[in-house]
């Protein structure tokens, strides 16, 4: 056994057999006594090799070049920055634990491929971003910002994984320079240029830097803060600040933390698909050692990042071809199905998930929780959100917005009394800022308004309007093409309004707050009337007063929903109007009045829609309409007064009108022709013209004990 640990004594110090070594030194049965001397030296070289690697300055893909080293370092053979005593580096707090678990971690790998630029290996660089798409996995990719730009094909590759949510994007510069030879403020300059040039290429600033050359200092993590970009992926040789370590899931754990945007998030690479010997060429990792390197980095961050060169898949003999090299390609492709049967995520770096448009000036949500503080912390802009303190704490913030706001997909948006009291939304009469959400939104015990920032006052002008009859409905009935409808509508000046998207993923509730002065006539078809759903199934109104908005409410194809406790009043045309396919509805307990059109009206293949206990009067010409097909419908319970017709029943079937009260009407009840299999029953009428009038043709109606 001497003989064995001298020689790998020597091997270790000429650098060979380094794992053999290391293999028989944790499974050779030493004698503490006699092998005493040569173990410690063996301990002492290992720690000297891991030193001499730690210091090694590496490249931004994990390229190393070690001085008289014989073999090459494989990415992951070096210590990792939470080995190395780091108290003369800046001290960053981490999320999570130090010591984590596969269940609670992320458990995943990140693809980085850097250095992407116009015509730039431009084959190699394609044939990895078809490989990621055709196999509908995710990849990060690194753009060199000023080199990016005419090379259609590329952008257009960018582009096609970044719209279906595989591509994140990652800044590699302006240029490809070494950031810590610039100064802070060249720093700053430089990233923010890059920003904007992804902006207007992409459509999306990033929060993610992968410095060139893998290099940065102080100042690059300075104007990485002042800039909102919060994931630093240098390489692990280089990068001696604790990393990131994944308690959750990466995306959801570091967008999810409201109290530190400005903190930086260190993610090196910790192995590379390729990497460089002393002379520059290109030497593949072995995919088991690339599959070592990724365990120990999943068993203590919970992640794994792995670079790839494109140039290496251009790689012949170690040198630089044109020819793309398909057998990698395979390679990479080999190593992602392993990674997936093992049930390993392959994902993305977490981006930011409050970004801005300045081309269309749109806000994008993608937060799983998010609120507007969150949003003025990271864009610290305030000619896009405002907040105007109050002058006690517990007045809360009212906030001035300048832009369009989307919720995302799978994102949650909270406007609530944690830090709103007002949210004022420009209505400047020509530009109009709405609120989309294809997400989640909840807004609780708050006031949302438009806002004139001239009059600093509620906008008064004309919101628009639209006939409710007139020629082209006598000429077409109820089949009028879009485009004659349009000719009864006088479009109204742009004001924000509140739509909810069909395939939201989530509900939109709204409970104890005010919504005033919203919505606009933009068209027949339009949907900017105020309150608008097309989507967010079992949504919750209840308790709000809303007010002035052009139409109180609008929902198209809708199920679930509960309203109830509101006030819909000063609509500039209907109420409340449940609409085409909106179905199994509560609407009950509302106070509906002095609307410019129907209370409550309900039309075009509406069903299961209960309307009880509302207070309804003083709206034009109708209290409660059911109207085009609503069916197997109930109004019971209310008590409606001062209208043309109390209730209108037109066009519709199989439903029951009971135990209402109604006065004042000049049609206590109207049902009109062609309206069958009602029934009508124990209402109450006073001071009605007619009680109880029937048009005909009408077939099956039941009306019985009305007085």
């Amino acid at each position: 056994m001497d003989d064995k640990v001298k020689n790998c004594v020597c091997n270790l110090l000429r650098m060979q057999r380094k794992s053999r070594c290391l293999l028989m030194m944790f499974t050779s049965k030493f004698k503490p006594r006699r092998h005493l001397i040569w173990s410690l030296m063996l301990i002492i070289i290992i720690l000297s090799i891991g030193t001499s690697t730690i210091n090694a300055k590496g490249t931004t893909g994990s390229i190393r070049k070690i001085a008289n080293a014989s073999m090459p370092i494989i990415s992951g053979s070096v210590k990792t920055s939470s080995e190395i005593n780091t108290s003369s580096s800046p001290s960053f707090n981490v999320i999570g634990n130090n010591k984590i678990n596969h269940s609670s971690s992320c458990y995943c790998v990140i693809f980085r491929l850097s250095g992407i630029q116009d015509y730039f290996v431009h084959n190699a660089q394609l044939a990895v971003m078809d490989l990621f798409l055709k196999r509908n996995q995710s990849l990060s990719l690194g753009l060199i910002m000023n080199n990016i730009g005419n090379d259609t094909a590329i952008v257009q590759k960018i582009l096609e994984g970044s719209r279906k949510d595989l591509f994140a994007l990652a800044l590699n510069g302006w240029n490809y320079t070494n950031y810590s030879k610039l100064t802070e403020k060249e720093q700053k300059d430089s990233l923010s240029k890059a920003n904007e040039k992804m902006q207007v290429l992409f459509g999306k600033r990033s929060d993610i830097i992968i410095p060139p050359y893998g290099t940065f200092d102080n100042s690059t993590l300075n104007a990485m803060r002042q800039l909102g970009i919060r994931i630093l992926s240098s390489n692990v040789a280089v990068d001696k600040n604790q990393h990131f370590i994944a308690d959750g899931t990466s995306k959801t754990t570091i967008t999810g933390q409201r109290s530190k945007l400005n903190q930086i998030y260190h993610m090196p690479a910790m192995t590379s698909f390729n990497t460089y010997d002393s002379t520059g060429n290109m030497i593949k990792v072995p995919i088991n050692q690339i599959l070592s390197d990724i365990e120990r980095s999943m068993t203590k961050y919970g992640y794994a990042v792995i670079n790839l060169d494109p140039q290496f898949f251009l790689n012949k003999n170690g040198k630089l071809s044109t020819e793309l090299n398909k057998q990698e390609i395979n390679n990479l492709s080999s190593l992602i199905d392993y990674l997936i049967s093992k049930n390993t995520r392959i994902t993305t770096f977490p981006t930011s998930c409050i970004n801005y448009n300045p081309t269309v000036r749109s806000i994008i949500i993608s937060c799983a929780s998010a609120n507007l503080t969150d949003v003025y912390n990271q864009l610290n802009d305030n000619s896009i959100l405002e907040k105007k303190q109050q002058s006690s704490p517990r007045n809360g913030n009212v906030w001035l917005l300048s832009a369009n706001m989307t919720i995302a997909k799978g994102a949650t948006f909270y406007i609530n009394r944690t830090d709103t009291t007002w949210l004022k939304i420009i209505a400047d009469g020509t530009t109009v800022y709405p609120i989309q959400v294809f997400g989640s939104l909840k807004i609780d015990s708050v006031k949302i308004t438009s806002w004139n920032p001239v009059t600093n006052d509620y906008p008064v002008n004309n919101a628009g309007s639209r006939e409710s009859s007139g020629p082209s409905t006598k000429i077409c009935g109820f089949n009028c093409s879009i485009a004659l409808k349009d000719q009864l509508t006088h479009k109204g000046s742009p004001r924000p309004y509140i739509r909810i998207e069909s395939g939201a993923t989530g509900t939109t509730d709204i409970t104890n707050s005010e919504m005033a002065y919203l919505g606009y006539e933009g068209g027949w078809g339009q949907t900017t009337t105020g309150l608008v759903y097309l989507g967010g199934d079992g949504s919750i109104l209840r308790g709000n007063n809303i007010d002035h908005l052009y139409f109180g409410f609008y929902s198209h194809g809708v199920g679930g929903m509960v309203v109830e406790n509101n006030q819909f009043h000063n609509s500039g045309h209907y109420g409340f109007d449940p609409h085409t396919g909106t179905h199994d509805m509560i609407i009950r307990n509302n106070t509906v009045y002095d609307n410019n059109g129907t209370g409550i009206i309900c039309s075009l293949n509406c069903y299961n829609i209960t309307i009880e206990n509302n207070t309804v009067y003083n709206n034009t010409p109708t209290g409660i309409d059911f109207s085009r097909n609503m069916t197997h419908s109930i109004a019971i319970n209310n008590n409606v007064s001062n209208e043309t017709n109390c209730i209108s029943i037109g066009l519709s079937h199989n439903n029951k009108i009971y135990d209402n009260i109604v006065s004042n009407c000049r049609y206590g009840i109207n049902v009109s022709p062609n309206s069958s299999y009602n029934t009508i029953h124990n209402n109450t009428i006073i001071n009605s013209t007619n009680d109880v009038f029937v048009g005909d043709p009408q077939i099956g109606n039941i009306i019985y004990s009305n007085k």
